[in-house]
């Protein structure tokens, strides 16, 4: 996806007839591919290899589009902020589950060309909310105990239909996590079994 960007911005939008303000935003985006590229050296080399073997015709269907926010970079962003980290399980074998569905997560690092919000099939059990891609993963991309965190419905998050949907879980001196539901319903749900859990007293599901 990047190499196809960086292709779009730097050969196709060259002889084009742009305007001031997107030359400077082509300049911006190519400044940022080029950093990338620079952090992943070999990730990068390895995709250039496999482009020039697959064979003419042969395409690949892209993942779910917002699921296609930069998974390479998943490893440093859902590292856990406080040091914490929990055991691999895979998302059919978490106990006791007091919520779970999918929700959109805002990127750590959200600023990176445009991949703001990621598919996330999250999950309550006992006291820790879990993260995956997908409900069928062998593991987490990520978690964090709720002991000492608060939440809220938050409508600034977003400027799109679904501002009213967003809620953030929060904790002095720890990361943020910036949450999506499907509708605003579906956000108090989860907006009042994290409180409860955070109380001691999960509510009925």
């Amino acid at each position: 996806l990047y190499l196809d960007v960086d292709t779009f911005i730097s050969q196709t939008l060259e002889g084009e007839n742009l305007s001031k303000k997107a030359k400077e935003k082509r300049e911006v985006l190519l400044k940022k591919i080029k950093d990338v590229k620079a952090s992943y050296p070999q990730e990068f080399q390895e995709k250039e290899l496999e482009d020039e073997e697959e064979p003419e015709g042969s395409f690949c269907s892209p993942p779910d589009s917002v699921s296609i926010a930069s998974d390479r970079y998943d490893k440093e962003d859902e590292a856990p902020s406080d040091g914490n980290q929990f055991p691999p399980i895979a998302a059919q074998d978490l106990q006791f589950v007091l919520k779970a569905g999918y929700l959109e997560k805002r990127r750590k690092d959200h600023s990176f060309l445009g991949f703001e919000w990621q598919k996330r099939w999250c999950a309550i059990s006992k006291t820790v909310f879990y993260y995956y891609g997908s409900d069928k993963d062998k593991q987490q991309k990520g978690e964090f105990a709720l002991e000492g965190y608060t939440i809220r419905m938050n409508n600034n998050l977003r400027k799109d239909a679904k501002k009213d949907c967003c809620f953030e879980i929060s904790a002095p001196d720890k990361r943020i996590y910036q949450f999506t539901a499907a509708t605003p319903k579906e956000a108090e749900e989860w907006v009042q079994q994290v409180k409860f859990v955070i109380q001691g007293k999960p509510a009925s599901t």
